[in-house]
């Protein structure tokens, strides 16, 4: 690598930093930017991700790029984007919100596209950029659960993070057990079940990797392990214990690391004078109850009611989050009939509500074709992991799919599109961190 393409690789890892950057600590620059039909708003997340965009093309060897051999699992991913974006353009066309669908569509899904489609790229270039990429999540994950810490014990810090971060209000972030609120601190990410997946992926990356120090292990997982459990999700916290487990099984960590890990991940949180919050949501059936009638279940029955409109093709990329408010207060209606002011359902389902699912967000904004295409690529994906032994790759990303059918982000939430783009990166070396000679002279 001779000092020019030192310096662009200088300028790609800059630019990546900026992504990850922009998609955590994501705030609104300027709103309703009249633009044809659209009116757009400028985030820091998608200045960040425009950056990268031009980065890309500005260091990019057109002629290196085009001796880029593109194998097996490069081109079912590829395949799987562009149907999936041509399926996005052909619902939101058709949706009855047509111009906020392709508003969704063109300026968030293609842009995201793009900076998949330059990262693959990137990534065969300048195989060292995955060390890069690594290194990067294990440490934004690492400065968002400080973050998280200080937004469970100062609220002045979480008022400024709503103001300017557009982290969840008071009341949308709470857990309430026998009528008492608990808050679920999230730190610059905008959704708590979001930061806790982010948390965790950033906790096992380093627990595969690190090797070396003693003191800074330890005082990264007790710092992430501390953070993850303020959180209190519940679905994170099954998903990440399967892996680990699996992990110990096939040999992959120590039974002494594994140990460990569950000691400040899982058996600490579980006493009630650490984190009430945890042990109650895991425990008490009055809290599960509200989950049922006011929770999943009933946004679930709202999806299934808003992909009967249009099965085939779906009802256009973010209308259900749309549509879903009107959807919900009917839902809500049916099972709780004696209440007579809206205003108590609104407390249950603020202004509007994802799918809580990435199946369900696929099968009602994009149909049966939509459901078709992802699992296709989940299948397809899944036997290319098993067949080329890259096994942690495929816990992972096994383990990925499993809490996205339970999540509230996928698959609408930016920093979700950084986190499977890193993710699939990062499989190219099975998530590991490799010694690479780089050379430095040309």
């Amino acid at each position: 690598m001779n000092l020019n393409e030192k310096t662009k690789f200088n300028l790609i890892k800059i630019s990546w930093a900026l992504v990850l950057f922009g998609v955590i600590c994501d705030f609104t620059l300027f709103t309703d930017i009249p633009f044809f039909a659209f009116k757009l708003n400028l985030q820091l997340s998608s200045v960040g991700v425009i950056i990268y965009l031009i980065t890309f093309l500005f260091t990019c060897d057109l002629n290196k790029a085009k001796n880029i051999i593109i194998d097996k699992k490069d081109r079912t991913v590829v395949i799987f984007g562009t149907l999936m974006l041509l399926i996005a353009l052909v619902s939101s066309a058709f949706s009855e919100e047509r111009i906020y669908a392709l508003n969704i569509t063109l300026f968030r899904l293609l842009l995201y596209y793009f900076c998949f489609f330059a990262t693959v790229i990137l990534i065969r270039l300048y195989p060292q950029l995955i060390n890069y990429l690594i290194y990067s999540v294990i440490t934004a994950s690492f400065l968002n659960s400080v973050a998280i810490i200080i937004d469970f014990f100062f609220q002045d810090f979480t008022l400024m993070l709503i103001k300017y971060f557009q982290h969840m209000n008071l009341e949308l972030q709470r857990h309430y057990i026998n009528k008492v609120p608990y808050t679920r601190p999230s730190g610059f990410v905008t959704d708590p079940n979001l930061a806790a997946l982010f948390t965790g992926i950033g906790s096992i990356l380093f627990l595969l990797n690190h090797n070396r120090n003693k003191i800074i292990y330890y005082i990264y997982l007790l710092i992430t392990g501390f953070a993850f459990t303020l959180i209190s999700s519940k679905s994170a916290y099954i998903v990440l214990f399967l892996c680990v487990l699996v992990f110990l099984f096939i040999k992959i960590i120590s039974l002494k690391k594994f140990s460990f890990y569950i000691v400040i991940f899982y058996l600490i949180p579980l006493l009630p004078s650490y984190n009430i919050l945890t042990f109650e949501s895991l425990t008490r059936l009055d809290y599960y109850k509200d989950e049922m009638n006011f929770g999943r279940a009933a946004i679930w029955e709202a999806s299934f009611r808003s992909f009967k409109t249009s099965p085939v093709i779906g009802i256009g990329s973010g209308v259900f989050f749309k549509i879903s408010y009107d959807v919900m207060i009917d839902i809500l209606k049916e099972k709780e009939p004696q209440h007579t002011s809206e205003q108590i359902y609104k407390s249950f389902i603020g202004t509007g509500n994802t799918s809580h699912s990435l199946i369900l967000a696929v099968m009602v904004e994009y149909g049966i074709i939509g459901l078709i295409i992802l699992f296709w690529f989940i299948i397809k994906f899944s036997g290319y992991l098993y067949k080329n032994k890259l096994l942690i790759s495929l816990i992972v990303f096994l383990g990925l799919f499993v809490i996205s059918t339970m999540s509230s982000y996928a698959p609408y939430y930016k920093l979700y599109y950084i986190i499977c783009i890193f993710l699939y990166s990062a499989s190219l070396q099975d998530m590991k961190i490799l010694k690479q000679s780089v050379d430095t002279k040309g």
